[in-house]
């Protein structure tokens, strides 16, 4: 706030919506709850006289007008939701209004106006269109301007939502998603937000056809369109407003595009459960949560939650004359392209003095073979050549998306085949993870390997992408209900759409089903990441000769660090037994 800028909490906290507008309920969702296991609740802006939230700024800017304005009437360009909420209000307060909509808005919402005393005219075929006749209009006929968006009173009114959301959820919120076309809802949302709980994101979400916000924020000015698609037409916006985007520049913490595809998953997601039906507009704040989590789950990236890259080594580190001896020893540099998609992955091999044993070494999710150093010395000093890939998307391995285990397994099977080709037939294959290395042994022991595969060794992996999702999104992202609303769901449908499989499908457990070798399963008592209990699940699952060893007071990818002695014998127990 200064001297120039208007005070948005004050004008949001005494905006005039509710002579016309109501406070929509936040409500519980039932079957979204028990289905991510977590209280779900909608904010009903459907349940508007309008069914939108732009009757709250559309009124609150008119009944800030003087009389000799109100008198002389009003004049909106609009798709049909800020429409709609410009004709309800001119006609509770007895004014005239002029509606100015593009040629292609639909039939219902321009019957909608006109059921509300709104006299239509049809120009252009977007927004700005629209808005470039109704200013024509405005001069000539001395009519009032009711902006859709860039306007501090039609902001303040849309901020209202705000003000409900935190007055009807007390309890922490990590994120709210708005829908952007000229930003108004977004603008007026951050700004009491970010005044009263700024601890809470506040995210736009766009098209990839109509993202004139995403592209201003990042151009650091207004950027206009040339065209914009109309799918979501109410979102069909070619230039942002002024204020809007002052305010979202100063508020924002993010901007998100989602594509068509995501935006109909949305509908489908939120119809099956709820039996509502979403605009292709109202759809796209679910949408951009989804895409949301898409990001920090599955796209790779500097990610807070793990160790990201590779760990430096100093004397200090836990393990050091292991992992000193990993960085030191000769290495081979082998490559081989992925099973999907063709990509360019990278490893390193370690021999062993006449040995026909080795050890693939898979790492955890976002880390790379570099921080694998460790177990492959535990490895070479059994005897064992060491073969360490970096897995898709991650260290120096090409690949747009991590798979959880579920791609990379079959890239497994292509390492264990090119072992075999270059040690030969009588080669003897352990393989061995740890974290989403340990879930990626576990997928890859439920296909149909060489005969050289002798056993497995994982180390706290998960029993399926969608569970550790789900863990994740409620313990470590402290995602509550409301923005996860439905989450996992729609997330696993845009993994599916953009990298080819259901997190649902990516399952330790079904593929340790089909397991009949020997595998060792290793997890430490006081993991949270990836819950000890999950190896409980796991280790019942498969169907092969099986051992458990549970390492007190270990941490999530921990163990072998907490209690080297421990871990090694038991590691070099099994291996006696099962790959001689």
């Amino acid at each position: 706030m200064s001297a120039q800028h208007p005070d948005y909490l004050q004008k949001i906290l005494t905006a005039q919506v509710y002579d016309v507008a109501i406070e929509t309920p936040l409500d519980p969702a039932p079957n979204l709850s028990a289905r991510i296991h977590n209280p779900i609740f909608l904010k009903r802006e459907d349940m508007q006289p309008v069914f939108s939230f732009k009757l709250r700024g559309a009124y609150n800017k008119m009944a800030n007008l003087g009389p000799a304005a109100l008198k002389r009437g009003v004049i909106c360009a609009s798709a049909g939701n800020h429409a709609q909420g410009v004709a309800l209000s001119a006609k509770r307060l007895g004014v005239r209004a002029v509606i100015v909509m593009p040629t292609t808005t639909p039939a219902i919402k321009i019957d909608a106006v006109k059921r509300n005393g709104g006299e239509v005219v049809l120009a252009g075929e977007s927004y700005s269109d629209a808005y470039g006749h109704a200013k024509e209009l405005e001069k000539t006929e001395k009519l009032t301007f009711v902006h859709p968006y860039d306007d501090p009173d039609v902001i303040a009114g849309q901020g209202t939502i705000a003000m409900e959301i935190l007055r009807q959820h007390p309890k922490p919120i990590h994120a709210i998603f708005c829908c952007v076309g000229g930003g108004g809802l977004l603008a007026g949302v951050a700004a009491y937000v970010k005044r009263v709980r700024p601890d809470i994101k506040v995210i736009g979400v766009e098209t990839v056809d109509a993202n004139a916000m995403t592209q201003s924020l990042a151009a650091g000015k207004r950027v206009e369109l040339d065209t914009v698609g109309l799918f979501a037409d109410g979102a069909a916006v070619k230039l942002v407003g002024a204020e809007t985007f002052r305010l979202c520049q100063e508020y924002v913490d993010e901007m998100i595009v989602v594509d068509n595809d995501a935006i109909c998953a949305a509908i489908k997601d939120v119809f099956e459960d709820t039996r509502s039906i979403l605009e292709p507009s109202g759809a796209l704040a679910l949408a951009g949560a989804g895409y949301y989590f898409f990001n920090m789950a599955v796209v790779p990236g500097k990610k807070s939650f793990v160790t990201n890259g590779t760990v430096q080594l100093t004397k200090s580190t836990p393990q050091y004359k292991q992992k000193l001896w990993y960085k030191q020893v000769t290495k081979q540099h082998w490559q081989l392209r992925s099973a999907k998609n063709n990509y360019l992955l990278r490893a390193n091999y370690i021999p062993a003095k006449n040995s026909a044993k080795t050890v693939i070494i898979l790492h955890g999710y976002m880390s790379n073979k570099e921080n694998m150093g460790a177990y492959a010395q535990l490895f070479h000093s059994l005897g064992y050549n060491t073969l360490l890939p970096d897995a898709e998307a991650h260290g120096q391995s090409q690949g747009k998306y991590v798979g959880y285990g579920w791609l990379e397994k079959n890239d497994v099977k292509k390492w264990a085949e090119q072992v075999i080709k270059k040690n030969g037939q009588k080669s003897k294959i352990v393989i061995f993870g740890v974290s989403m290395g340990g879930a990626t042994t576990m997928m890859t022991s439920g296909l149909n390997l060489p005969k050289q595969v002798k056993c497995f060794i994982e180390d706290c992996g998960y029993t399926s992408a969608k569970n550790e999702i789900e863990h994740e999104a409620q313990a470590l992202y402290n995602m509550p209900a409301f923005p996860r609303f439905p989450l996992v769901e729609i997330l696993s449908g845009i993994t599916k759409l953009k990298a080819g499989y259901f997190l649902a499908q990516a399952s330790s457990l079904a593929q340790l089903k089909k397991n009949t070798r020997p595998m060792l399963f290793i997890h430490g008592s006081k993991d949270t990441f990836v819950p000890t209990e999950m190896v409980y699940k796991n280790y019942r699952a498969s169907r092969g000769p099986k051992q458990l060893l549970i390492v007190k007071g270990a941490q999530h990818a921990k163990s072998y660090e907490h209690n080297p002695a421990l871990y090694a014998r038991a590691v070099k127990k099994f291996l006696a037994k099962y790959a001689k």
